[in-house]
């Protein structure tokens, strides 16, 4: 291979246009997608942020009358959101009352904690209890970011498609104008 000083000035200037776009395709794709997971995080924690503070409004008669069996009704309906792994209700005592799963992936620890610890790729809101401004109880919610992984999975195979047309217009292009 040719040292580049070697090398026509053509040539030169070719492979200099075409790094100083492959950079900045790279640059760019790395924005959008860094963009993209900041975006879907934000709009997953406010969902379950959302879901967990309704939660809270529904089950505080049930928790005032310590009835688990309506609280573990109320939180039957989170089987209606796919990227809901867990919902978990707690007496203002922070111990446990109801509890839904839907897998093993989590389980609601025995005593509510505001440290809940997470393994990736998952996500937790919760929500006080609240009546006559004193707390009744906690709704935890804990979710997964399966979603965010797959589309972030998709803008970096669009990126590096993208990235490759370029490389092989640019190749292209530089023998059409030889």
């Amino acid at each position: 291979m040719k040292q580049f000083g070697h090398l026509t000035l053509r040539t030169k200037l070719t492979l200099i246009i075409f790094g100083s776009m492959l950079t900045t395709i790279i640059i760019l794709s790395s924005a959008l997608i860094a963009q993209q997971i900041d975006t879907y995080n934000s709009q997953v924690g406010q969902e379950h942020a959302a879901t967990a503070q309704m939660m809270a409004r529904r089950v505080d008669a049930a928790l005032l009358f310590n009835d688990t069996n309506a609280l573990s009704e109320q939180l039957s309906a989170l089987e209606l959101k796919a990227d809901t792994l867990a919902g978990c209700i707690y007496s203002a005592d922070r111990e446990l009352l109801a509890v839904y799963e839907r897998d093993s992936s989590f389980r609601c620890p025995p005593e509510y904690s505001v440290q809940l610890r997470l393994i990736a790729p998952m996500i937790k809101a919760s929500a006080r209890v609240l009546s006559d401004k004193s707390t009744e109880g906690y709704v935890v919610l804990v979710g997964t970011t399966k979603q965010l992984n797959r589309n972030v999975k998709t803008s970096i195979i669009t990126a590096s498609s993208a990235s490759l047309l370029v490389l092989v217009w640019s190749i292209f292009f530089s023998k059409v104008v030889r």
